[in-house]
């Protein structure tokens, strides 16, 4: 008790004395209407702390109406913010599907202007170590999916269903070093095999050093070995390598199937068996 008087000494007794002012005060006035001249007196000594004191309370009011309004204001941009985050995450998937939906309906012109059936199916997961390159896609033996079978995307082809179980298969992508695909020149209509390399390229073996090979040639499925239907898009010559010795030339073809980029693909139903090891 003695130490809250201490702290507040000072403002108990400006408050003692402004009450014996007003009390006296309140006693002059209780006359004939005339205040005496100590009433006076102790009403002039009062006006400037009793303005003080109601200048005071009017500042704390204000200071709290104020304190009110920015509790309010923080709550209303707060709800704000959190209203801006989903309508973003709205935005953005309904951007996502709308991608998806472009890409099926491109997967479905390809699929209608191959002779063969197909089944779309979507890249769930994938293997790009240094020397091997598959993915694994959602459709398997319960959905027609056999070994061997041909993938495609509308940009060109992916490669063949190396392993299937029930609800999943493993497509061998064309880069892969165990890949061979027949294909041949669109300008020349020159014959060869697509062997998958390093660093996403392909090698064109087979083709004769007397073969006029120019960098940009497109590189087109032959239809051989009943994997792929013909004419078919693989990629684009990149080099060409001619050495003094040797049968062969050196052709390095870049696909044209970004294959990290891969969401949907088409699997030909009606394929022949394969020949890989």
């Amino acid at each position: 008790m003695l130490e809250f008087l201490k702290r507040h000494q000072q403002g108990l007794i400006t408050t003692i004395i402004l009450l014996g002012a007003l009390q006296l005060l309140s006693l002059g006035l209780r006359g004939e209407g005339i205040l005496s001249l100590p009433s006076r007196m102790i009403l002039t000594l009062s006006y400037y702390p009793l303005k003080a004191i109601s200048s005071g309370l009017k500042a704390s009011q204000d200071l709290g109406r104020h304190y009110i309004y920015l509790v309010n204001l923080s709550k209303e941009n707060e709800a704000l913010k959190q209203e801006i985050h989903q309508l973003r995450f709205e935005k953005n998937q309904l951007l996502e599907v709308a991608l998806e939906n472009k890409r099926l309906r491109d997967l479905l012109q390809s699929k209608q202007r191959l002779k063969a059936a197909a089944v779309p199916a979507e890249v769930v997961g994938e293997d790009s170590s240094s020397w091997f390159r598959t993915i694994l896609i959602n459709k398997g033996s319960e959905d027609q999916i056999a070994q061997g079978m041909g993938v495609i995307t509308k940009e060109g082809i992916v490669g063949q269903v190396f392993k299937v179980s029930a609800r999943l298969a493993q497509v061998l992508l064309i880069i892969d070093h165990r890949s061979n695909v027949d294909v041949l020149l669109r300008r020349t209509r020159a014959k060869g095999i697509l062997k998958g390399e390093a660093e996403k390229l392909c090698q064109l073996k087979y083709l004769s050093r007397l073969e006029e090979i120019e960098v940009g040639d497109e590189v087109v499925t032959s239809g051989l070995g009943g994997i792929f239907p013909k004419g078919l898009k693989i990629g684009v010559v990149k080099s060409v390598e001619k050495k003094s010795y040797g049968m062969f030339q050196k052709v390095m073809v870049a696909p044209k199937v970004d294959f990290g980029k891969l969401e949907e693909v088409l699997v030909l139903s009606q394929t022949g068996a394969t020949d890989l090891p």
